[in-house]
């Protein structure tokens, strides 16, 4: 039985309050709106646990796990190892952190932005940068 704020993928292309489409490998959260509505038939919940990994003084990366967040991030930044923290200093962000939106003009939790962008891909998630 799916539950609300379980990462689902869609196994078959439906419909959604009539003009919200949904195609097969789309992700997205199940919220308390789709409960008893037979989600069960049309999606699969995905086992992805995702953390946001503070990697250095300016960027958190969110992945299933550190190892992931490394890898992508030195591939995709090609920052040196003697600038990411060490093992010891890089720190889990807690779910409900709260950090400026892309526009500064309002705060969102790691939570949301998980929720928000999370497609199965690491990402950074926040960043003194931007």
């Amino acid at each position: 039985m799916l539950k609300v704020r379980d990462l689902v993928e869609v196994v078959k292309p439906f419909y959604w309050l009539r003009d919200e489409q949904f195609e097969i490998g789309e992700r997205f959260i199940f919220e308390a709106q789709h409960v008893g509505h037979g989600f069960e038939a049309w999606v699969k919940k995905v086992d992805d646990k995702v953390f946001v990994y503070r990697l250095c003084k300016c960027d958190s990366v969110a992945a299933r796990s550190l190892e992931e967040a490394l890898q992508w991030y030195k591939d995709t930044t090609g920052v040196p190892d003697d600038e990411l923290y060490s093992s010891e200093e890089i720190e889990v962000l807690s779910f409900d952190y709260e950090v400026y939106d892309e526009d500064r003009k309002g705060l969102m939790s790691i939570q949301q932005i998980i929720d928000q962008h999370w497609s199965g891909e690491p990402f950074i998630a926040c960043s003194t940068e931007w």
